[in-house]
């Protein structure tokens, strides 16, 4: 697809994701994909029946679609998998670390599973480095609560994901280890200086973007010493000053939607 032969609308909604009500094609989706050209659907569980159910839902919506669409989903794995069945079974980050289990290989055996049910963009790995036991969100979500640890297996999740083909999303960019405020629930509030993250929260995704990261999740928490009227998913400072300008990275760049859709109360 050639981006210049787009017109304004459709560039504006390739730009778009969007949660749908329902398990299959239907009127919401038709408005979406059909008329306002939105470039990215994502899943969750209320839209997941089974593996079969799922594959046709995917292939009716890249059937509609005039631009190519992503389709995507936040499988983590452990306690935040949205396919629960007939695929190959992903524990949770905490669980790998502890095991010392091949990262990489069984990583790329559930995104296969995941790539073939149609879906093409996962919203993982957790990147966020587990250094507060106050944290109701991230936890066991997390690798370790050393950031030398999380640099280097999340670097073994992604090299899965390439394998298979399936894009990752890294979260949750700047960090979201150090908060005792669910962002799903409310605005984290973080007072750490820009030192102090790249001695900690920053270094995973350091390290990330150094081995070629496609992919980075911005999370909805307010950093006052970077940017103290904006949260980071909407924050001029972390997301180009930072992320892109002083991180050097170069791919793409999604808020964290579900918790700006929870915190909005939309499509819940």
């Amino acid at each position: 697809m050639d981006i210049n032969k787009l017109t304004l609308d459709e560039k504006i909604g390739q730009m778009l994701a969007f949660a749908f009500h329902g398990t299959e094609y239907n009127e919401q989706l038709r408005i979406l994909i059909e008329e306002f050209k939105i470039g990215n659907i994502i899943h969750f569980a209320r839209n997941i029946i089974n593996v079969e159910q799922v594959k046709k839902l995917n292939s009716d919506i890249q059937n509609h679609a005039t631009i190519p669409m992503f389709i995507s989903l936040d499988h983590e794995g452990g306690m935040v998998r949205r396919v629960m069945d007939s695929i190959t079974y992903l524990p949770g980050a905490m669980a790998l670390c502890a095991t010392k289990e091949n990262i990489e290989e069984i990583t790329y055996l559930a995104n296969l599973d995941l790539k073939k049910c149609g879906f093409n963009v996962n919203h993982a790995p957790v990147a966020d480095v587990n250094n507060n036991p106050k944290n109701p969100v991230i936890n066991s979500r997390s690798y370790s609560d050393d950031p030398v640890i999380v640099g280097r297996l999340i670097k073994e999740s992604i090299r899965g994901m390439d394998r298979a083909n399936m894009l990752p999303t890294l979260k949750h960019f700047p960090g979201h280890g150090d908060t005792n405020v669910d962002s799903h629930l409310g605005l984290p509030v973080v007072e750490k200086t820009i030192k102090g993250l790249n001695t900690m929260e920053l270094a995973p995704f350091k390290d990330a973007i150094a081995a070629g990261v496609d992919g980075i999740m911005v999370a909805h928490i307010l950093y006052t010493q970077l940017d103290d009227t904006y949260p980071s998913s909407l924050s001029y400072n972390i997301i180009t000053k930072l992320l892109k300008e002083e991180l050097g990275y170069k791919g793409i760049i999604t808020t964290d939607m579900e918790q700006i859709f929870h915190s909005r109360n939309c499509f819940t």
